[in-house]
């Protein structure tokens, strides 16, 4: 994953060197596979990841501090929705305009892997990390309320 401080790695063959603790809500990471996951005749396995959006007991939300700049997010909740909508805690409720310039996906499928850039009206899916530019530092929350500003 990568964050203000750079990129933090897990790495099983080297857990000595690895800075990376623990997989939270929020956060993107990057998975590298031993085998091609889309080839139907190699064996690979899936990669499932477990754990629920929200705690039992007393706690908050989670969210997670973006800093002006490049971050790499996972988006919050399960489905698919429009990247406005799964953004909306980064938008500027005064003005209505995101607190974000620029947001890619890297694209796997196929052969051409290539970063992919996406606009409001775009879907974004859980399981999937984002990279987003942000113009100032903001807190980046789960969306329960979807508010299209250009309508």
């Amino acid at each position: 994953t990568y964050d203000e401080d750079g990129w933090h790695v897990y790495n099983p063959d080297s857990p000595e060197t690895s800075d990376l603790e623990e997989i939270e809500p929020g956060f993107g990471y990057w998975v590298h596979a031993e085998c091609d996951t889309d080839n139907e005749d190699e064996w690979c396995d899936n990669l499932e990841v477990g754990g629920s959006l929200l705690s039992a007991g007393p706690e908050v939300p989670p969210s997670r501090e973006l800093q002006a700049g490049w971050n790499l997010i996972g988006r919050y909740g399960t489905g698919w929705k429009e990247a406005g909508c799964a953004l909306s805690s980064l938008v500027d409720t005064q003005e209505g305009f995101p607190r974000w310039s620029a947001l890619y996906r890297y694209n796997a499928e196929g052969t051409s892997d290539e970063f992919e850039g996406l606009n409001f009206w775009d879907w974004t899916y859980h399981g999937e990390g984002y990279w987003i530019e942000m113009d100032v530092e903001d807190l980046y929350s789960p969306a329960t309320n979807c508010v299209n500003f250009w309508d």
